[in-house]
């Protein structure tokens, strides 16, 4: 497929051989279940549908693993609005210790010193600087849990994702060649049913 071509690989290497092995195990178990109930010679058959594109699955896996669409490309309002105020509470910060540097450098100088406004008592670039501060702390210390929260579920969604498209690979590579062993077997069996009756 094309469209596959130019899905780009992920960084995980290749599998190694126990890996392998373990993979090829899994899919005898799936055969050695599918083929259960059957007489001679189809069991074999089974494994053998089940490993028929055992070569191709851990590429094919790769790429759906490099395609899925996580859904962490989306930031819900909140968290643009918590980024807002962290912004703001900083950009406050730095406007604060630059009005208070410029004021010390003034007077290293010997230059006529700044008239700062006052809230209260207080210069108004220290209550920008030391506000910014506390309402950053304050502003990380309120959202810490909901980020959380909200890395927990993003998390949960990108599991699901990933365990759907694994899923359909599994199916795609592994189980649709068992059916199609398991479908002729039912055939032939119907088949020579429909003879003995004759």
């Amino acid at each position: 497929d094309p469209a596959e071509s130019l899905v780009a690989a992920t960084s995980v290497p290749d599998p190694t051989a126990a890996q392998r092995s373990a993979l090829g195990l899994a899919i005898r178990a799936v055969a050695d279940r599918a083929a259960a109930d059957l007489p001679a010679a189809w069991p074999t058959a089974v494994t053998s549908a089940a490993r028929s594109r055992l070569g191709d699955l851990p590429d094919a896996l790769d790429r759906t693993i490099a395609g899925t669409d996580l859904g962490l490309d989306r930031r819900p309002l909140w968290w643009r609005v918590v980024g807002g105020a962290q912004w703001l509470v900083t950009l406050a910060a730095v406007v604060g210790l630059g009005w208070l540097v410029l004021g010390y450098a003034l007077r290293v100088l010997g230059l006529p010193a700044l008239d700062n406004p006052m809230v209260g008592q207080v210069p108004l670039p220290t209550v920008l600087l030391l506000g910014g501060l506390l309402a950053g702390l304050l502003v990380a210390a309120l959202t810490r849990p909901v980020v959380r929260w909200a890395a927990r579920r993003a998390r949960s969604r990108a599991d699901q994702r990933l365990t759907a498209q694994v899923a359909r690979v599994g199916e795609e590579y592994v189980l649709a060649p068992v059916r199609i062993v398991l479908a002729s077997y039912a055939q032939a069996r119907d088949a020579l049913r429909d003879a003995a009756r004759r």
